[in-house]
């Protein structure tokens, strides 16, 4: 039996059609400059807390020429924000190509400025303490793998926290994905986080801590729920206003079919 992940989860819990054609379909979503601009980030302050002390220009250019390769030639890659007047492209290349080395910046500037966060090595000496991979099982048998972005020693508390790195404008609403990977910590290296955080690049700083209070059983129970769907292909599709930045739309009979302007009868007066 396949392992899930928290992303997997939550594409689960957002739309079941879009899970089907992404994970058992394997159609690869679109190329957007918010997902290769968001790892590109990532992976810059990876080679920052890795010990590359180059500028964050630098760091960043590495990480997003690493995200480029990736991509098909010709591949048309989708952009988002609104235009404005300094960015009529809205935050397509130029705007991450800015915007992008400001944000590693200022998270190289935050963790100067939070010395008693120190970065745990939770594997073996000589592994980074970058993307933690963490794995558990539930009590019948559903796996769950991940990697954490970051986790940290609190030298003044002595707590865990958890820190998930977000370059969008809006921090998460749940911290669910914080309580799926203490879950997993736990089970994986037998520590527990009490403690996770998401840190908004756009603002450079956390998005306020949360005390990570879902139960064990509670993740479990996600977690076999949403195996039973899998298993079941219980696939049900939720139309709403993300359809139309939705990576594999065009393969989405229930969007596609909705926004067929054949479909129309007649203009209401």
């Amino acid at each position: 039996m396949s392992h899930l992940s928290y992303s997997q989860v939550e594409t689960l819990l957002s739309c079941g059609e879009k899970y089907r054609l992404t994970r058992v379909e394997g159609i690869r979503e679109e190329a957007a400059w918010w997902f290769i601009g968001g790892s590109a980030v990532h992976r810059a302050t990876e080679f920052h807390d890795e010990g590359d002390d180059s500028p964050a220009d630098q760091l960043f250019a590495k990480a997003l020429a690493e995200q480029l390769s990736e991509i098909p030639d010709g591949a048309v890659i989708r952009t988002a924000g609104r235009p404005s007047k300094a960015w009529p492209g809205g935050e397509d290349a130029d705007w991450w190509q800015h915007h992008g080395p400001e944000f590693v910046q200022s998270w190289m500037d935050w963790r100067a400025q939070n010395p008693n966060l120190v970065l745990v090595p939770l594997t073996t000496a000589d592994v980074s303490p970058v993307e933690v991979q963490v794995g558990a099982s539930t009590p019948d048998g559903v796996a769950l793998r991940g990697f954490i972005d970051r986790v940290f020693s609190d030298q003044d508390t002595g707590d865990l926290l958890i820190v998930d790195l977000k370059t969008g404008k809006n921090s998460p609403v749940s911290s669910l994905q914080m309580d799926f990977y203490r879950y997993a910590l736990t089970q994986t290296l037998g520590v527990n986080a009490h403690f996770g955080a998401f840190w908004m690049a756009r603002k450079g700083t956390l998005a306020g801590v949360h005390e990570l209070w879902r139960t064990d059983e509670q993740i479990e129970d996600m977690l076999r729920k949403s195996r039973v769907i899998i298993d079941n292909e219980l696939f049900i599709p939720h139309l709403g206003f993300l359809c139309p930045s939705c990576g594999v739309k065009d393969f989405c009979t229930a969007y596609t079919n909705t926004n067929n302007s054949d479909t129309t009868v007649k203009e209401i007066a």
